[in-house]
Order: C-alpha cells, then sequence, then structure tokens
C-alpha cells in the first residue's frame, strides 16, 4: 500500500513537472503572440517622437514630432478642438531647429506619406499611454510639469488660448495670408459676448481690425522676345498691397483678343496663350496679323481669391464651456487689362561716301550729323558719323506700317559743309541712303617769258631753243621746251597745278638749262640770259627727296657755296648764299668768268656749315644741265608693307560656296587707302606695299577690312582674315551580321577590318569586335565635296570560310555549317502490354550538350515498330562538336533505360498516399475536454467492416497522417480511398476528403442575483437610484452593470465562458460603496442594509502569474483595512474558499466632519511578487500581485532542438501536446520499471 502511494506520488510529481513545462512554453507562446498583436501601435525604429506642447486654433494642444530620415525635415500630429466638441487631427510639415527646440510652420504637403497618416489613427486612442517630457506654459506665464496626459483632462485642465489668426492655405486656389475683415458682425458679436462674460471667459483679441485683404493685380507691359519671331511675353503678378507676396500665375485666366487699327475691327483669329513656369505667358501673334496692318494685342487676366475662414478667435474657457469661434468668408474678384501695339519692324542706313581727292587740300571735317525722317518728320536724335563707325549707321527696330501704310524713310544732313557740295541718293530695295559730299581741289597756273639780253643775238650765240624746268617743292615735275613765237617772243606756260599737297601749300619754282655763252637770271617766272662774251652764270636749286618732309626732319634752309677749280684744288666764289622756302630753295651766281688762262673755269656748288651732312639726309650734286646744279638732299622715308592671309574655315569648301575672289581694304587712320582683289591663285595671300610709317610725323594706323561674304562669319586677327562656314557633316553605322549558326563551327575570328570609302576612294578604317557588339561608326565625316554630296561605301578585309554580302552600310558573312542527324528506336518491356498501360504515343526529348532543343511524338509504324529520327541537325557549336543525347518524358508506371540512342520501357504496378490533418474547433481546447490522440481508420471501396489500415494521430506529428505505398488499381480497376475516425467523446466529427475536424462547443456559464435593500423601505429616503454591480472572473474585474429599480434590483451576467484552460473559473461579485449603506454578499445576491453615517468597503485579491504557471502562489494571504492610516479591526484571510475577497460593514463615513479614507494593505510580502493596489473603483479594492513568468534560454533551445526534429506544420503551440506526449511516454516507462522493482 505504501508502495502504491509513492508510485501515485511520484506520478503525481511527474505529470506536475508536465504540465509546468506546458505551461511555461504556452506561456511564452501567449507573450509573443501578444507581442506581436500590439506592434501596429508602436512606434517604428525609424522615427524620433518628441512629444511637446504646442499653442494653435486656441486649444492646447498635444503635438508629435515625428523626424524622418533627416534632422530637420519634421511633420507634427496636432489633437484640434471645435465649437461642436469635436476633436480631429491636424497635420503640418514643420522644419525643426534642433538648437532651441524651435518649430517653423510651412505648407501643408499635399501628399501625406504613410507613416504620418499611421500616426494620427493612432494618437488619440492611446493618448492616456503617452508621457509628456516638456514643461507646459500655465496661466500666470510660469511652467508647470505635466506628468500624463489623458482623456479626461484634455478638455478640463489644461485648455489655454490666443487670438490665433492663422494662415490659410488652398492648394487649388492662391495663398493668402493674415486676412482680417474689418467691422464684420460676426467679429463685433463675438467680442461684445466675450465682454459680457468675463466670468466665464478671459478673452485675447484685437479692438482694431485693419484690411489687409485688398488684393491689386500688377502686369508688367508686354515685350518682343526676339526679333525673328512672333513670340510676346505678357509677364504678370498679383500682390497684396503693401505686400511682396505674389500669387501664382497658373490659376489666373486670360482673355486674348486682337484690334486690327486699320480696319477698326477685332480680328477673330486663333491666339494660344501657354503659361511657364517663369511666370510669363508666352503669345504666339499670327504672322498675316503683322504683314496686313499694324494691330493693337488686349490681354486681360482676371481670378477669383476665396477663403472660408479669414479669420478665427479663440477664447480659454474656465467654467468647462466650449470655446467660441469665430469665421468670415471672403470672395475677391480681381482682374485687370494690358494692350500693346503690334507692329511690323524694319531698319534703316545711311552711308558718308567723299569725293575730295583723299582730302587733297585738308578741307574735310573730323565729323558730320545726319537726322533720320519718317513720313518727313523727324524720328529720334542727330547720328553723328565720323571715321570710328567708318561714316555709316544703320537705325534698327522701327516700325513699318502705320495707320495701315507703310512708313517712307529717309536721312539728311545737318548744315552745311563749305566748300564741298551734297547729294543724295536713296536706295529703297536696300533701306539705305548714301550721302556724297564733293569737293574740286584748288589749281594754279605758272607762266613767264624768256628774255635776251644778247643785243638781239648780235653774236648769233642764241640757240633755238631752251628748256624750262618746273619744280614743286624743289622737285622737279614738268619742263617745257620753248621757242619763239611767230612774232619773236620766247613765252612758256604750266597749267592745272594742284594748289595744295597733303593739305600743304605748294611752292613753285623755275629753272633753266644752261644756255652756253649766256648767263641766267630767274625773277619770279621771268628769265633773263644775258650774254657776255666770256661770261657766264651758275645756278643751283636745292631738291628735298623726303616725300614732302614725310617725317618732319627737313630744316627751314641750308648754306651753299660757289667754288670753282684751279690746279691748286677748288676756290671759293663769293660768299655763302642760304636757300629756303623764300628763295624756291634756288639761286644764281651771273657774270662769272668763263675762261681762265685759256680754259673754260669748271664751278661747283656745295653745302656747307651746318648744312652739310644733314642728320637723315643723303646728298647728290647733279651737274649735268650745264651750269644748272641740282643740289638733292634724300630722305630715306621709312616705309611698311601690310601683308596677311586668307584663311577658309569650310572643310575644303565642301559645301561649294566659296567665292573665287574677295576684296581686301586697306584704311590708313581710318580712311580708305587701297583695295586688293584676292583669289586662289594667290594662295589667298595679299600685300600692300610701299606704304609710308608716318603722316606729318605720326605713325599711321593701318588697318585692313573685307567685303563681307555671303554664308560666311568674317573673323580678323590684325592683318589676318579667317571666314568660317561650318561644313554640314554626317554618320556612317553599320553592324557586322554573322550567319554561321552563332559560330557553330568555330572559325569566326576575333575582329574584322570594316574600311570605308568616299566618293569609292578610301578614307577610314575601323578594327570591329565582339566587344563594340560588332557595330562600328565613323563620326564627324565630310556631307559633301566640292558642293556635291558624298556617297559614302562600305567593305571589308575578307575574312576565310565566309561569304561577304553587303547591304547598304551593313556587313553579311555567311558560313555554311556542317549537318547530321539522330535515330533510335522504342522496346516495350511489359508482358506485350499485359496491364493495358502502354501510352499510345510517347514523347522523346532531344538534348544537344546537355540542353534540349526538340521533342518529337513517336508512335508505332503499321509493323508495330517504334522508332524516331531527328535530321538536319548542327555538327559543331562554338568550333566544338556536339554531343547529342536522347530523354523521354516520363510514364506512368514505366521505368525508362536508354541505350545510346534507343529505348527501353521496363512496366512497375502504380502506388499512391493518402494523407489528412486533423483539426480541432475547441476554443484551443479551453474546457481540457480534447483527447491525447485519435484513431483513423483507410477504408477500401466503402467496407468499413474491413479497414486496410489505422493510424493513431496525436500531437507529436502535429495531428497530421499519412498512409503510404497504396495500390491504386485492384483487379484492373481504380481503387477508391476514404477515411474514418473512431468516435471522440463530446465532439462532433465531420471530414472533407481526408482532413477530419473536431467540434466541441465550450460549456457557458451566466451569473444572476438580488440586491436586497434592509433600509425600512427607504425610510429615510437615503437609498440611491442605482448601484453599480461588478462581475470578478478569478480575481479581476470583466464587467459591470448599472441596477436600478426598473431592473426589479436584480442583475444576470450570461454567455459567461465555464473554463478557462481546462479549468473552472472562479466568478465573484462587488458592488460600488454605497453611502450610509454596509454591504454583505450573499452567494451572488446583495445586501444593504441602512447604517446611517456608515459605509462599506471591499478587497479582492488578483492574482496575475499565468494561473500559477511557476507554482509560487501561497494558499491565502492577509489583509489589513486602514482608516485614515490608522489600522481598522483585525487582519482578514482571503483564500480560494471565500474567492479571495472580502467585505468591511458598518464603518464609520466620517470623522470629525470629515470623510474617513479607507485604504487595504496586504500584510505580508509575497517572494516572486510586486503588489499594486487600484482603489479608482470607489470602495472596491483589488490588490493585484503579479509574477514575472519564468522563460528560461533552455526552455528555447528545447523549442529550437525541437523545432528541427518535429515537422514544420501547424501553429508553433502545437508542439505542447508533442511535449505532453514524450513527457507522457517517459513516465508510463518510468512506472513501468518503478512497479516490477516493488513487484521484486
Amino acid at each position: 500500500m505504501l508502495k502504491e502511494k509513492k508510485l501515485k506520488k511520484l506520478y503525481f510529481i511527474m505529470m506536475l513537472i508536465c504540465f509546468s513545462i506546458c505551461l511555461v512554453i504556452k506561456t511564452d507562446l501567449v507573450w509573443a503572440s501578444s507581442n506581436s498583436e500590439i506592434t501596429g501601435i508602436l512606434p517604428n525604429q525609424n522615427k524620433h517622437i518628441d512629444d511637446r506642447v504646442y499653442l494653435v486654433y486656441g486649444y492646447q494642444i498635444k503635438e508629435d514630432i515625428v523626424k524622418l530620415n533627416s534632422a530637420n525635415d519634421v511633420f507634427n500630429i496636432s489633437i484640434i478642438g471645435d465649437k461642436e466638441n469635436n476633436m480631429y487631427f491636424c497635420l503640418n510639415e514643420r522644419k525643426y531647429n534642433p538648437t532651441d527646440g524651435e518649430l517653423n510652420t510651412l505648407e501643408p504637403s499635399k501628399q501625406l506619406i504613410p507613416e504620418i497618416n499611421w500616426l494620427s489613427s493612432n494618437f488619440y486612442n492611446n493618448i492616456e499611454n503617452l508621457k509628456w517630457n516638456k514643461n507646459t506654459p500655465n496661466k500666470s506665464g510660469g511652467k508647470s510639469p505635466i506628468d500624463s496626459f489623458n482623456k479626461a483632462n484634455f478638455y478640463n485642465k489644461y485648455v489655454y488660448t490666443q487670438l490665433a489668426i492663422w494662415h490659410f492655405t488652398n492648394p487649388t486656389e492662391f495663398p493668402m495670408s493674415r486676412n482680417v475683415i474689418k467691422n464684420n458682425p460676426e467679429v463685433i458679436a463675438l467680442i461684445n459676448e466675450a465682454n459680457k462674460n468675463k466670468n466665464f471667459y478671459n478673452p485675447t483679441y484685437t479692438d482694431s481690425l485693419n484690411v489687409i485683404n485688398n488684393i491689386q493685380y500688377e502686369a508688367t507691359e508686354l515685350s518682343k522676345e526676339s526679333e525673328d519671331d512672333d513670340t510676346y511675353i505678357f509677364s504678370t503678378t498679383i500682390v497684396k498691397s503693401g505686400s511682396t507676396e505674389s500669387f501664382d500665375v497658373k490659376d489666373i485666366k486670360y482673355t486674348v483678343s486682337i484690334e486690327d487699327k486699320s480696319q477698326k475691327r477685332d480680328v477673330t483669329k486663333d491666339v494660344t496663350i501657354t503659361p511657364q513656369s517663369n511666370n510669363k505667358i508666352y503669345i504666339q501673334v499670327p504672322k498675316n496679323l503683322l504683314q496686313e496692318s499694324q494691330s493693337k494685342l488686349i490681354v486681360s487676366a482676371s481670378a477669383t481669391v476665396t477663403s472660408d475662414k479669414a479669420f478665427t478667435t479663440h477664447y480659454d474657457n474656465k467654467n468647462n464651456k466650449q470655446p467660441v469661434l469665430g469665421g468670415y468668408k471672403f470672395s475677391k474678384v480681381l482682374s485687370t487689362e494690358k494692350s500693346i501695339d503690334i507692329v511690323d519692324q524694319t531698319h534703316y542706313s545711311v552711308y558718308k561716301k567723299w569725293d575730295d581727292q583723299n582730302n587733297q587740300d585738308g578741307k574735310r571735317p573730323k565729323e558730320i550729323t545726319v537726322q533720320l525722317y519718317a513720313n518727313n518728320q523727324k524720328l529720334g536724335d542727330p547720328i553723328t558719323l565720323n571715321t570710328n563707325n567708318n561714316w555709316q549707321y544703320t537705325w534698327n527696330e522701327l516700325d513699318a506700317i502705320t495707320n495701315g501704310k507703310k512708313i517712307e524713310y529717309s536721312v539728311k544732313e545737318l548744315g552745311e559743309i563749305d566748300p564741298y557740295s551734297s547729294s543724295i541718293t536713296t536706295d529703297r530695295d536696300q533701306l539705305s541712303t548714301t550721302i556724297t559730299n564733293s569737293y574740286s581741289p584748288e589749281v594754279t597756273e605758272i607762266s613767264g617769258e624768256k628774255v635776251w639780253d644778247d643785243q638781239n643775238n648780235q653774236d648769233n650765240k642764241r640757240p633755238n631753243s631752251v628748256t624750262v624746268n618746273l619744280l614743286a617743292d624743289g622737285e622737279e615735275i614738268d619742263e617745257k621746251i620753248v621757242t619763239p613765237n611767230s612774232e619773236g617772243h620766247w613765252t612758256y606756260e604750266f597749267t592745272n597745278l594742284p594748289v595744295y599737297a597733303n593739305g600743304k601749300k605748294i611752292v613753285y619754282s623755275i629753272a633753266e638749262d644752261t644756255v652756253p655763252d649766256y648767263s641766267t637770271e630767274v625773277n619770279g617766272t621771268t628769265i633773263t640770259n644775258s650774254y657776255t662774251p666770256g661770261k657766264t652764270s651758275v645756278s643751283v636749286a636745292k631738291m628735298w627727296d623726303d616725300n614732302n618732309n614725310q617725317d618732319n626732319i627737313r630744316p627751314s634752309s641750308i648754306e651753299v657755296q660757289l667754288y670753282k677749280q684751279t690746279e691748286k684744288g677748288k676756290v671759293e666764289v663769293g660768299s655763302v648764299v642760304l636757300l629756303d622756302e623764300k628763295n624756291n630753295w634756288s639761286t644764281t651766281w651771273p657774270d662769272l668768268p668763263l675762261m681762265d688762262s685759256g680754259e673754260k673755269i669748271k664751278y661747283t656748288v656745295e653745302e656747307v656749315n651746318g648744312s652739310k651732312n644733314i642728320p637723315g639726309y643723303t646728298t647728290t650734286v647733279d651737274d649735268a644741265d650745264h651750269g644748272n646744279i641740282i643740289i638733292t638732299n634724300k630722305h630715306d622715308v621709312e616705309l611698311t608693307k601690310i601683308q596677311g592671309e586668307k584663311t577658309w574655315n569650310d572643310g575644303n569648301d565642301q559645301d561649294g560656296i566659296r567665292p573665287d575672289k574677295i576684296t581686301i581694304i586697306l584704311y590708313a587712320n581710318g580712311v580708305e587707302t587701297a583695295r586688293k582683289i584676292v583669289t586662289a591663285s594667290d594662295n589667298w595671300l595679299y600685300e600692300f606695299n610701299d606704304l609710308p610709317v608716318y603722316s606729318q610725323g605720326k605713325k599711321i594706323n593701318y588697318t585692313v577690312q573685307e567685303i563681307p561674304v555671303e554664308g560666311y562669319e568674317t573673323k580678323i586677327d590684325g592683318v589676318n582674315i579667317t571666314n568660317t562656314h561650318t561644313p554640314e557633316t554626317t554618320t556612317v553605322t553599320g553592324s557586322k551580321l554573322w550567319h554561321d549558326q552563332d559560330n557553330q563551327d568555330g572559325i569566326r575570328p576575333n575582329k574584322i577590318t570594316a574600311i570605308l570609302y568616299a566618293n569609292g576612294v578610301e578614307v577610314d578604317r575601323q578594327i570591329v569586335t565582339e566587344e563594340t557588339n560588332w557595330v562600328y561608326t565613323f563620326t564627324d565625316l565630310p556631307k559633301n565635296s566640292n558642293g556635291k554630296e558624298i556617297e559614302y561605301t562600305i567593305k571589308e578585309i575578307p575574312v576565310p570560310g565566309y561569304n561577304l554580302t553587303v547591304n547598304d552600310i551593313n556587313l553579311l558573312n555567311t558560313h555554311a555549317v556542317d549537318k547530321t542527324k539522330i535515330s533510335g528506336t522504342k522496346t516495350w518491356d511489359d508482358d506485350n502490354n499485359n496491364d493495358g498501360k502502354r501510352p499510345k504515343s510517347i514523347i522523346v526529348y532531344l538534348y544537344a550538350d546537355g540542353e534540349r532543343i526538340k521533342q518529337q511524338e513517336v508512335t508505332p509504324d503499321k509493323s508495330g515498330v517504334w522508332s524516331y529520327e531527328f535530321d538536319n541537325l548542327d555538327k559543331y557549336k562554338n568550333g566544338q562538336e556536339i554531343k547529342y543525347t536522347i530523354q523521354e518524358e516520363p510514364i506512368p508506371h514505366y521505368e525508362t533505360t536508354i541505350n545510346g540512342t534507343n529505348l527501353v520501357n521496363h512496366y512497375t504496378s502504380e502506388v499512391t498516399d493518402i494523407k489528412g490533418i486533423k483539426t480541432w474547433n475547441d476554443a484551443n481546447n479551453k474546457d481540457g475536454k480534447r483527447p491525447k490522440s485519435i484513431t483513423v481508420y483507410l477504408i477500401a471501396n466503402g467496407n468499413e467492416k474491413e479497414p486496410e489500415a489505422k493510424k493513431i494521430v496525436d500531437e507529436t506529428t502535429n495531428w497530421e497522417y499519412r498512409f503510404t505505398g497504396l495500390p491504386v488499381y485492384k483487379d484492373g480497376k481504380k481503387i477508391t480511398y476514404t477515411v474514418i475516425e473512431e468516435p471522440v467523446n463530446g465532439y462532433t466529427t465531420s471530414i472533407d476528403g481526408y482532413n477530419i475536424t473536431n467540434t466541441y462547443s465550450p460549456e457557458k456559464t451566466a451569473i444572476s442575483g438580488r440586491k436586497i435593500w434592509n433600509d425600512d423601505n427607504n425610510r429615510e429616503g437615503k437609498r440611491p437610484d442605482s448601484i453599480t454591480v461588478n462581475l470578478l472572473a478569478d480575481g479581476k474585474i470583466v464587467d459591470s452593470k448599472e441596477v436600478s429599480k426598473k431592473d426589479n434590483w436584480s442583475y444576470n451576467f450570461t454567455d459567461l465562458d465555464k473554463f478557462n484552460d481546462g479549468k473552472e473559473i472562479v466568478y465573484s461579485i462587488t458592488e460600488n460603496t454605497i453611502p450610509d449603506y454596509s454591504t454583505e454578499i450573499s452567494g451572488t445576491d446583495i445586501i444593504n442594509t441602512y447604517t446611517p453615517g456608515k459605509t462599506s468597503v471591499s478587497v479582492t485579491k488578483a492574482w496575475n502569474d499565468g494561473n500559477n504557471q511557476d507554482g509560487l502562489r501561497p494558499n491565502k494571504i492577509s489583509v489589513q483595512l486602514y482608516a485614515n492610516g490608522i489600522k481598522s479591526g483585525k487582519p482578514v484571510e482571503l483564500n480560494d474558499s471565500n474567492k479571495w475577497t472580502t467585505t468591511w460593514n458598518d464603518l464609520a463615513l466620517k470623522q470629525n466632519g470629515t470623510d474617513v479614507i479607507y485604504t487595504v494593505k496586504e500584510i505580508d510580502k509575497i517572494d516572486g511578487y510586486t503588489m499594486t493596489i487600484d482603489d479608482t473603483n470607489k470602495g472596491n479594492i483589488i490588490i493585484t500581485n503579479s509574477h514575472n513568468i519564468t522563460r528560461s534560454s533552455t526552455n528555447h533551445s528545447d523549442k529550437s532542438l525541437l523545432s528541427k526534429i518535429l515537422p514544420k506544420t501547424g501553429e508553433s503551440y502545437n508542439y505542447i501536446f508533442s511535449i505532453i506526449g514524450l513527457v507522457t511516454i517517459l513516465i508510463i516507462i518510468l512506472l513501468y520499471f518503478l512497479k516490477r522493482r516493488f513487484k521484486n
């Protein structure tokens, strides 16, 4: 007997261990499931929520700042209250300053991100769980900490206000800021009512409300975008008065009309307006309007700006009354109109030409002024022409039409230019006027006579003629042979002589060739020749060869000395003579001895003193004219040359538009000096030679210009001229195509060479490879040559083994590949199809190097032979011979053997498997009725009397079962398999196919009771109208009911679960405390006895320990009642028998006129438990002891191990029953050995 007791005790201990293990595992699973259920209301890890108080719309709100991936991009969720006491959420985008925490409001985003939607939907429901970590401003302006925030104090406790003139935005209209309406009746009524009720309201408002919402419309003038198109720009903005804020132009509606001024009518033509992102409106004006007449473009714009709330006002609610909100609907239509004249535009040019022998007399002015006239009316200011603008000017952007008529432009020269005459030529086609100023340079003449003083030719020495020379500035320029006329007079005349050279008056003088035996004297233009026997004369003239003193170094005078040659050398004759411009740089020594000692005297003249060797000059003396000596002082004037090159940047005249010649104009100090025609025969080189470096002592600035060449852009770099014309280019792109079965035979080269030909001439080559995708591209190719389009073609260096075909610019190489074939037969090893399983046809698959490429359906021929053949197969791939193999599509019940290309099929009988799952529909075995295992029987063809097999199914197999290796056929017919289950007590069974569902409805119960009043039928009238009855399940309040007289003071809690986790639930009743009454609970009846000045207190013990999962809960506890902190009465024991609850009645309600505060404490601390006391339910105190259920790492490792062993199907908590089964088996084995031991 003792052994049996020990055995039973051991069995109980083992079962307790088993139950504890299951409880730990199940608790762990429930905990995981619970955690999963609440993740939807937990903040995501990538969010940071900073809780703070913020004032908006008059209510103090709770605001969450959500940071999304960036420290400064945040959103805030706000709770807002309205006048109907509705609460709603507001979402605003914010800019967050992490330094001081300041938030600046931005415009609301049009698209709200899902995370924000999620946050707002969960905010209010979880408001009581939020903790505030910021200080909230109180009404005195200070700071007071707020520990928590709940729904109750949201309305009452912390309400502050401000006048909210808020920023209103409607995304479909225009943004409006601080719209305040003056003298609005609603505003006046709001303020007056607030002033009347200052005891209830603490208003904050502005007395004077200024009108600031007058919108003014500004539009700029229309302007033409460019001269080459018909586009006009209309730029517009809408702004508030006194503000620079502008409205989006895209929401303005525009109307455009075109007024034809010439016809005084509106032109009904379509004109489109397209808004652009830069707030400019581009208006396309039809070109025919510009050509027909002058028109006027009228653009009008209108917009309606609305606001549902132009202001809002809020007040601090002191007595829990709702705040007053105001609003005003604002709407204003804005419009304007702008117009511009649309005219066709033109230009006009003026050119000034000088006809004055290149300003020979220096009379040309430095500048002139001209005036433009439109229809003979002055237009604009006068324009100055000079060398800086090459004596020309062009007026641009001129109106071409006025009042429907073409404007005639002309140009006049202002003032007269003495001594020039003016002529004007107008070219209407070229839209230009040429003004030519002409001046005829002054001319003079030199005439004189020849006088002979020789006694009328007494000695007959007079010659028949003499030569008279004309000198200009000392340089001989002409001569005359003078002979006597019929009357014997000797005269001469030089006519049409210029008076000036380079603006300086020319000095003319006369000289005569020496006349033998005569002396010569020149007086003005009269030449006197005197004959004195033995006498002669010598004349000298000074000539300057220095380009009219170009370099300004000529002396103002020189000194010359006459010498005669003797045996002793030269001897001076007379004194030094001064030559200058006054004596025309010449003099004559008359009456000189002709002979000396019988020999003719030789006279010479030399420059002497400072005139000898004049710096910069070389002197030559010419005495060839027999006594007329000419001394020439030559100064090598510094000359230069201008040479340049013409460069054509036009692709070697690719497009054929280069001219045959060009004209280069040389300018000296801005005045045209010379021109050159330059051609290709000159290699496009030009040169201006022998150009003086100086003019009047100043260096000359030479420049060149080119007469413009059509189609070219000219650039001058010094004296080199480059004409640029961008030739057209083209691109030739082609592909190399291989027709060789993807290089099946492996002879394709790694690269080829593509050759480009232009008009049949090779111009380029390119290596083409697989890396270039066998594509070649020749870029920047000239499109034309000598004005004709170039024909480009492609060739290729031949590739061995390939035939080349050129298709346009693509290259196709073709290689004929080797072919082969595969054939075989089909053999059946199935006893000549005894079971009739042989198919009518089979599918044979062909594989090339392991890759399926073809298939063929095979049937027997007339003689019953099964054969197949694949022909026309590639023999090689990538240069390697292809290995062909075959496979057969599997045939049920047959096993295939392949011998080379032949197939043999062996027949195998067909079998099948049956599997199913057991499902429990019993509220997770809430009542504990589920068996440890069930029995499933396999039935063949409905024969339930003789089951084919059975299976014991339990939690260790996740309630799954399987019957394997079952024959499909019997006696040539297919077997029908079904399953049945051995009945399970308390459950109903349903079978769907092979899946079995057992259903059990958990037991329910009800708790009902009466309220009994022991108060002499409410004689004192203290009985309340209603009471509150609380239903507790295992010590926790699960429901409450308000009970009143209309319920006959009775209550009923129905549809209550009877069990929880297989253990019957202990239900109990409590009642909220009723003043002046003591409470007694009898079963489920509540008896209230009238005890004036008395009350009652109930206490209930609740356990939060997983139904004592760890076995630490004590059997009883003791509690002590306290009245105002002082023990009252003796401790009371709570246990299972009194359902862990008790009530103290007949307690004093007041003490010394003050309500007594009753509390309850647990006397002893329970190890492993933490205690909380809830006294919020008006005298029904609940003491909850919580124990953190142990979840050891061992459990998890065991669980992990089980997850590896057991099948991965069903929910994780199904493993509980697997563990129970394993432990049960261990216990049975243990009991078996113990029993044998006790017997022994």
